[in-house]
């Protein structure tokens, strides 16, 4: 039996619980099997029909399995394809990770075989950011990470489609062994590391175990996997594949070609890394990012004219790794410089949520713009990308008749990109506790307004979505914002939720209900909390600070085939002991955070009974005009009416916030955000984090260089590479947080 054993002593590895969790995250992801042909035609077509091949170049195939070990492989699976591969360089990279790329946990990068550009400057081993394709290979057919229906089940239920759909959608396509589950977590975080820190769409790759072979396309949805084949009885599908992908313009690869090495000149080089702050040696990469047709109309000085405006471009380094996600939207964010206008500007790059009851941010943010709504940043221009690879596929390879249907809904997503006029400060960077809660105080006017006016609920409230400037904060990212009258009696998709450490307790908990304003007003209260327990000063030890931010806000658990978690967000908020006792500080911010949450907490308090009700009712009945305030806060039952009411709307947290900062005497000078230590560092997201309890329960149940250059026709024939020092010039980083 492979993996550790149940009731081992031996605890898995963190690289074996990142793979898994990995495979967890996308269960239900993997589309397939799509017929070998369907893929090639679909993906990468091409005049050609497979290809015919050569007695000798047959025989280079049946090479590959004589070995009895995966990296007898390696050699002989490089001299059959690199027959086919034209002037791409076929390298072994198996034995070399790249170490300019880390993801979580310190997780190596090292696909068996690498495939790059001949002209991208390649010299050594692994390198995730050039790559153009990889290969993993296995010698135990025990390592499938996918079963195909038997073909010959198919083939009976051909001529019945209501039955063939049953069957299919009772298949269970991924494997879920020990052994299989963490290939699956292998190559989803290549998939993801390639997507990550390239400019690219989707990526190719190809599965080798034994004698059989399958083809996959990633995008941010998922992956599409092939029909098993067998490569050495029949090559001539893996050759096609190969030579096709060699041939195929870099669009068709995947890469991205609106953002492209800049090319300036010296001077206005030399102005957008001053205005940028960017070191000498860093690459500039310029940007295209489209208009809509509304804003193109309404900068046109003959509204008769209706040809759009060239594409605008902007100019800064390479976006920041991504989430450490494969699926969902992938937000990469970073100032840029409109040399136009001699400015320093925000651009966003993400894949919005593909369906139709969720608008556009650029058409958000000037429906917000248009009511007046204020704390809102200025929008310049965006929309969708476009392109070959502008639309993920996997998504509409569901509906397909070949495929397992996934026991839930794959949402697909949209390359989109827009710039905001502004540029902020992240709220954990509040040079006193005075400025976070009047950007607090900003942000929930924005909200209210939003609301009340525009009709547009937030939906994502979180502490990365607020930014403080000069003047105020701005409440940002309105990606998964709706419209109020469409959450009337709606359930919430599976894969659509905010930022999992600030979401309601009662979303966390009922994760298919809709999700309603007095859901966002809670998220307002867990970042002003978060926030202040992790960047200000308090009399919590750094174990117990841990243990407080692990408990209350990454809590998470399987449920029924959802992430679930707010149990003790929602107990804490319920007794009164959401704040901690040791969280003592010098600001008027504790007191606040206490007030807030007993406010709030009455949605997880249990209510009055009718008989309690009717004793304080006789009480205040006899008190009569002698009743003041406290004896009404005394009662109860009027209590807890009073603050579900206030609970339900940011009238309350609003009037609550803006009275605490009226006096800027009462606040210390210069308390500004200080990371407060703490123990332990995550290895894992949310989401994998989440799942890992239930997939011990069945252990044993069945930034680097980002550039890629244009191919050069006139390039001289290629080169094998062999296993050299890597000379990379970025050091890896480790990424340390509180969870």
């Amino acid at each position: 039996m492979s993996g550790v054993a149940a009731f081992s002593s031996m605890s898995p590895s963190p690289h074996e619980i990142f793979e898994r969790e990995l495979a967890s995250e996308t269960t239900g992801r993997y589309i397939g099997p799509m017929p070998v042909d369907s893929f090639l035609t679909t993906f990468l077509p091409g005049n050609e029909p497979f290809l015919t091949l050569t007695t000798a170049q047959r025989r280079l195939f049946r090479k590959i399995t004589r070995g009895s070990n995966e990296r007898a492989m390696y050699e002989p699976f490089t001299d059959a394809i690199e027959e086919f591969t034209g002037e791409l360089d076929v390298v072994f990279t198996g034995d070399h990770v790249d170490n300019s790329l880390k993801l979580s946990g310190g997780y190596g990068l090292k696909p068996d075989i690498s495939i790059y550009e001949h002209s991208c400057g390649r010299t050594a081993v692994t390198d995730v950011s050039r790559m153009e394709l990889w290969v993993e290979i296995k010698y135990d057919e025990s390592f499938e990470p996918v079963l195909d229906p038997p073909q010959e089940q198919l083939d009976d239920l051909q001529d019945e489609e209501d039955k063939l759909e049953d069957y299919l959608s009772k298949w269970q396509f991924e494997c879920e062994t020990v052994p299989t589950q963490r290939l699956r977590g292998q190559m989803t975080a290549y998939a993801l590391a390639q997507l990550g820190i390239q400019f690219r769409d989707f990526a190719f790759s190809v599965l080798i175990v034994g004698k059989y072979a399958r083809l996959i396309r990633w995008d941010r949805a998922g992956a599409v996997v092939s029909r098993r084949f067998d490569y050495i009885a029949g090559p001539s599908p893996l050759a096609t594949f190969f030579f096709r992908f060699a041939r195929a313009s870099p669009e068709r690869r995947g890469l991205d070609r609106s953002v492209r090495p800049a090319g300036l000149p010296s001077d206005a080089d030399a102005l957008v890394r001053k205005a940028l702050k960017l070191k000498p040696q860093q690459l500039l990469f310029e940007y295209t990012v489209p208009d809509d047709e509304e804003s193109t109309r309404l900068r046109m000085e003959d509204p008769s004219e209706r040809k759009p405006l060239e594409p605008y471009t902007y100019f800064g380094p390479r976006t920041s790794f991504p989430s450490r996600s494969l699926i969902g939207r992938s937000t990469r964010t970073l100032p840029v410089f409109d040399l136009r206008s001699k400015r320093v500007v925000f651009l966003k790059d993400t894949w919005r949520v593909a369906v139709d009851d969720i608008d556009k941010e650029g058409d958000t943010y000037r429906k917000l713009h248009r009511h007046k709504v204020p704390h809102i940043a200025p929008f310049d221009r965006g929309n969708d990308v476009g392109g070959i690879g502008g639309i993920t596929v996997t998504q509409q390879m569901v509906e397909e008749a070949w495929a397992c249907k996934p026991q839930w809904e794959v949402t697909g997503h949209i390359h989109y990109r827009m710039v905001l006029g502004v540029v902020g400060r992240v709220l954990t960077t509040f040079n006193c506790t005075f400025e976070l809660v009047s950007g607090m105080s900003d942000a929930i006017e924005a909200h209210k307004y939003a609301y009340e006016s525009a009709k547009v609920l937030h939906r994502d409230v979180s502490a990365g979505n607020i930014i403080l400037t000069a003047s105020d904060a701005l409440l940002i990212d309105w990606d998964l914002s709706k419209d109020t009258d469409l959450l009337k009696n709606q359930r919430r998709r599976r894969d659509r939720t905010g930022t999992w450490q600030f979401m309601s307790a009662a979303i966390l908990q009922y994760p298919e209900q809709p999700q309603e304003r007095k859901d966002d007003v809670e998220s307002f209260l867990h970042v002003t909390t978060h926030t202040a327990i992790a960047y200000t000063p308090s009399d919590m030890t750094p174990d117990g600070r841990s243990t407080y931010l692990r408990d209350v806000f990454d809590e998470a658990t399987v449920e029924k085939g959802h992430i679930v978690g707010g149990t003790r967000k929602a107990d804490k908020l319920g007794r009164g002991t959401y704040i901690p006792e040791k969280f003592k500080t010098t600001s008027p911010l504790e007191g606040l955070l206490r007030s807030m949450s007993a406010v709030i907490g009455v949605r997880y308090r249990i209510a009055p009974t009718a008989e309690k009700r009717a004793q304080d009712a006789r009480t205040l009945a006899k008190l009569g005009d002698k009743a003041d305030a406290e004896d009404y806060r005394n009662a109860v039952s009027w209590r807890y009416d009073e603050d579900t009411k206030n609970a339900d709307s940011s009238d309350w947290l609003l009037d609550a916030l803006r009275s605490a900062v009226t006096d800027r005497a009462k606040w210390p000078e210069a308390d500004r955000a200080a990371r407060q230590p703490i123990t332990g560092e995550v290895i894992l997201t949310k989401k994998q984090q989440s799942a890992y309890s239930t997939h011990l329960s069945n252990r044993d149940s069945a930034q680097a260089r980002s550039y890629h250059p244009t191919p050069d026709a006139s390039t001289s024939s290629k080169r094998r590479l062999t296993a050299g020092s890597d000379d990379e010039e970025t050091k890896p980083q480790k990424v340390a947080r509180h969870s």
